[in-house]
């Protein structure tokens, strides 16, 4: 039979062909490292909309900081999100949880394997998109990826924003920029459980 990964590589092989450009790896003698934040969630389920907010909080000047800068909203992450990550050094994914402590939690995705995920069909974890990553891409490593999960409380479809969620916000969108300003895998893991 046909192995998952020869299937993930002629899906993104037949990706390209379509029109739309692959990214490039940058080379590290760039003086500008590629940043990708995707902020994972639903404005119309509370506190799940979050991220998609504090994504629109965050306005980088193009070529003002050490970064290029990806800042991408979506629902949640899906098999061919995959290619927004090529060519990035490191990725954030930011998403809301009542699970977690006041403000945040942010912490360091372990380095994915090239073994793709088992189910490709449903919506992805961020250590599922990496190894997407990993499987379409075995030249080169792929971005070391951090999740930044934001502390919410109410997540019923129409209930808008919590007012204890939205007065936590400013800090998770001071780490955003302080990280931005920064984009080195040491300096962000110094952040690690800082919240």
């Amino acid at each position: 039979g046909v192995r998952l990964s020869d299937k993930l590589d002629l899906y993104f092989c037949l990706h390209n062909q379509s029109g739309s450009p692959m990214p490039e790896r940058m080379s590290t003698n760039s003086e500008h490292t590629r940043v990708t934040i995707l902020g994972v969630g639903d404005d119309t389920l509370g506190d799940a909309g979050l991220p998609i907010r504090a994504l629109q909080a965050i306005s980088p000047q193009p070529g003002a900081g050490p970064a290029v800068i990806d800042l991408i909203e979506l629902r949640h992450l899906q098999m061919e999100d995959a290619l927004k990550l090529r060519g990035a050094a490191l990725v954030l994914f930011v998403d809301a949880s009542a699970a977690v402590k006041p403000p945040y939690e942010f912490r360091e995705l372990p380095h994915p394997s090239s073994q793709p995920p088992a189910n490709l069909h449903d919506a992805l974890t961020p250590m599922d998109l990496l190894r997407v990553v990993a499987t379409m891409d075995r030249q080169s490593a792929p971005p070391t990826g951090f999740t930044l999960t934001l502390c919410g409380e109410r997540f019923e479809r129409g209930s808008g924003l919590s007012a204890p969620a939205l007065a936590r916000q400013d800090n998770a969108i001071e780490l955003i920029e302080e990280l931005l300003e920064n984009p080195n895998g040491d300096f962000w893991r110094s952040y690690i459980n800082a919240g």
